[in-house]
């Protein structure tokens, strides 16, 4: 029980120390990071990680751009399945993905990649991956 006691006295008195002291302050200020596209960049263009959707028959945007290093994710957000097919064996899957399932691959090498849905060979999107 004492030692309960001493205990309870030490944090009582540290939490007032803290009021008496005021707040933490921190050498250097924290700011929001934004991030502006300017340039001649493509109007889809989207710095970091990309997703890609399969809905309603069609991916969604049809053309991406993604960083060197940064990664695609394509979600299926259909009740049919999504059996994608590409140039780049990363990108294309042992199986139909269901709703909700999702493809996320790291883009490592450089270039323009095309996608297909092998069950709707009408969804095609085109990936380009750029330094």
């Amino acid at each position: 029980m004492k030692t309960l006691l001493y205990i309870l006295v030490a944090f009582s008195f540290g939490f007032l120390l803290r009021d008496a002291t005021g707040p933490v302050k921190l050498p250097f200020r924290l700011t929001d990071i934004k991030q502006t596209v300017t340039g001649d960049t493509p109007a889809n263009f989207v710095p970091g990680n990309v997703e890609i959707e399969y809905k309603n028959g069609r991916f969604s945007p049809a053309e991406a751009v993604v960083p060197r290093g940064r990664y695609l994710t394509i979600v299926n957000k259909s009740d049919s399945l999504m059996w994608l097919d590409s140039d780049n064996p990363l990108l294309t899957t042992p199986r139909g993905y269901g709703l909700s399932e999702a493809i996320k691959v790291r883009m490592d090498d450089e270039g323009t990649y095309h996608i297909s849905n092998k069950l709707n060979v009408n969804a095609k999107v085109e990936v380009k991956v750029v330094p």
